[in-house]
């Protein structure tokens, strides 16, 4: 942990200073002018947008600067001082700025009409991101001593509800909000990579760790190059001038090593490395086909530019909600009804935007379909082996005598999950426990696990407790899955079948301590 801590601190630590000493050698750049789109919904990683051209304002003379696309404006290079018109056109729009360029270097804004919406849509837009919100924090409350437990996840929920609130439409966007919102979700995004990689990926796959290390590294430079960029086009200029070529890889990486993209690579990994039936697999497939398509959003519309925002937002919403889910092991109704909202608030978000008009036959029942699709899939995803929790039931009705019990519920465990080391015991008194868990581990309602830490034999790294009445603990199932091989379905098994067996496991209890009372009479 400290290795790893003390590897962040120095990279932070080189990135400051190699961005000061850059931006201090880009001090002698000038004669350039950057001409910043200012068009309602756009974004600053927008492609470029419009065209742009320089003319002397004395002559009307048409100068033909050499100029670059510079993130989503142009920058326009060897431009000396003078008076000038900048022409800029958008779509169907033409505007003229005049102005006199003194300084060493000019930052010139257009504004441009762009997607107008009426009051009344814009409030409607913000309260879907307000609903957003709230859906968030509703869940993060349910979860919180959960997450407590996991400093990475705890903290990193923070990065996500900042990058929420920053998703916000406002009037004007400045350039601190720029900053900001391109920076809280690089940290969310490398945060749930590296996260993703360390919990969930076994050490014989140390090449492929290392390879996806590699990739977010690549990653991580091209993210801090584009925030030395937005910072200053100083900078830009400096680069394109001096390292062209650098400039050339940033734009290909940003374009096909996208930070998001490499996390969907991981996820792919880690999904199909493990063994799970066909049906399992596919539709998993589905899930990842869903996330593709909102990080891949711009490539399947580059002309629907405006959107990217809230799906990049909605993209690292639903990964590390879903990490949480996965990693906490919390599969309930309510990990269904997050999935259902967040798929409804980015349909409703997506159809006004672009159609303004829900009563379109056509458009609603596309979302009626996509939400009944999903909840087909995830209701596969996490469907619960009622059959298998019934046969396991039945074998186990008619036992009586303790080591049997323990031996046959031992073995129907081993059958239907992928674990190979499975260890049952039921506790007669409390004092049985003292052997194999520590009394006072941290006992959550909605949660059977017990962690690791609350173990004692180091062989088994988790634990389900089986609870009765106003009892919380009267049995105990140890296993060892170190590598994270156990599916959502086998966990469902799990916590079903011992919610289906604890009857039969308070009863074999009681008859343990009548033995005892008649022993010692």
């Amino acid at each position: 942990m400290f290795k790893k801590k003390y590897l962040i601190i120095s990279l932070v630590i080189f990135s400051l200073i190699l961005g000061i000493l850059i931006k201090f050698l880009s001090l002698k750049e000038k004669d350039f002018i950057y001409v910043i789109p200012k068009i309602k919904n756009m974004e600053i990683l927008d492609e470029q947008i419009g065209e742009y051209s320089l003319s002397n304002k004395l002559n009307d003379t048409h100068h033909n600067f050499e100029n670059k696309n510079f993130l989503n404006g142009k920058i326009f290079l060897n431009v000396p001082n003078g008076n000038y018109i900048l022409k800029g056109k958008y779509e169907n729009e033409v505007k003229f700025i005049s102005f006199t360029k003194e300084s060493p270097w000019e930052e010139i804004e257009i504004e441009f009409i762009g997607n107008q919406f009426s009051k009344k849509e814009e409030y409607f837009l913000n309260a879907i991101t307000l609903s957003l919100i709230v859906l968030n924090l509703s869940i993060f409350f349910k979860l919180k001593k959960q997450l407590k437990e996991d400093k990475t996840l705890y903290y990193t929920s923070f990065i996500l509800f900042l990058n929420l609130i920053l998703s916000f439409r406002t009037t004007k966007y400045i350039d601190i909000i720029k900053i900001l919102d391109f920076l809280t979700v690089t940290i969310l995004g490398f945060t749930l990579g590296f996260y993703l990689i360390n919990k969930f990926i076994s050490s014989k796959y140390n090449i492929v760790k290392k390879s996806f290390i590699s990739l977010l590294f690549i990653s991580y430079l091209h993210s801090f190059i584009i925030t030395l960029i937005i910072i200053s086009p100083q900078i830009y200029t400096y680069l394109l001038l001096n390292f062209e070529y650098l400039i050339k890889v940033i734009r290909f990486i940003g374009k096909n090593i996208s930070l998001s993209r490499i996390i969907f690579l991981i996820i792919l990994f880690i999904l199909f490395s493990k063994k799970r039936n066909l049906s399992k697999n596919i539709c998993w497939s589905f899930v990842l086909i869903g996330y593709f398509f909102l990080e891949s959003f711009n490539l399947f519309f580059p002309n629907l530019t405006g959107l990217s925002n809230f799906l990049r937002v909605l993209t690292y919403v639903s990964l590390y909600w879903g990490i949480v889910f996965y990693s906490l092991k919390v599969y309930n109704e309510n990990v269904s009804r997050f999935i259902k909202f967040i798929l409804g608030f980015s349909l409703v978000y997506i159809t006004l935007f672009y159609y303004k008009n829900l009563e379109q036959p056509t458009l609603v029942l596309a979302i009626i379909l996509i939400l009944d699709f999903y909840n087909y899939i995830f209701d596969k995803i996490f469907l619960r082996k009622s059959y298998a929790i019934e046969k396991t039931f039945n074998k186990l009705v008619l036992i009586k005598e303790q080591e049997q019990f323990e031996t046959q519920l031992r073995h129907e465990i081993l059958k239907n999950t992928n674990l190979k080391m499975v260890k049952i015991k039921i506790f007669k008194n409390y004092d049985d426990q003292d052997y194999i868990i520590k009394r006072d581990f941290k006992i959550y309602s909605s949660n059977l696990f017990i962690d690791k830490k609350d173990i004692y034999d180091s062989e088994y790294t988790s634990a389900l407790r089986i609870p009765f009445g106003n009892n919380p603990c009267i049995g105990i199932i140890l296993f060892k899955d170190s590598e994270n091989y156990l599916g959502i379905d086998e966990i469902n098994y799990l916590t079903g079948t011992i919610e289906k067996v604890s009857s039969l496991v308070n009863s074999i209890r009681l008859s343990l301590i009548y033995e005892e009372l008649a022993s010692h009479e």
